[in-house]
C-alpha cells in the first residue's frame, strides 16, 4: 500500500477516478483515518454554480483544528 499526499487543494474524487484507471492502481480512495483534508466541491442550485474550496491544516492534517473554507456562488449571467 502506497499513500500519497498532494500539497495543493484537489478534487479528491476526480483525482480517485484517474489513479484508479492505472493498470497497477488496484483501489484508490482517501485516507478517513486521517479525515478528509482539503477538498473542491461543487454544487448545483437550480442555474447556480457554488464551488467550496477547503483547505485543512494545524496540527492535524485533516484540518481537525484549523480550517479555512472558501465558497463562490455563481450565476449564468456572471
Amino acid at each position: 500500500m502506497k499513500l500519497l499526499t498532494f500539497c495543493d487543494t484537489l478534487n479528491i474524487p476526480l483525482v480517485e477516478a484517474s489513479y484508479e484507471l492505472l493498470p497497477e492502481v488496484m483501489r484508490a480512495e482517501p485516507n478517513y483515518a486521517w479525515g478528509d483534508g482539503d477538498r473542491v466541491t461543487l454544487e448545483l442550485d437550480g442555474d447556480i454554480y457554488i464551488y467550496e474550496l477547503s483547505n485543512g491544516a494545524g496540527d492535524c492534517m485533516a484540518g481537525c483544528y484549523c480550517r479555512q473554507t472558501w465558497r463562490f456562488a455563481i450565476k449564468p449571467s456572471g
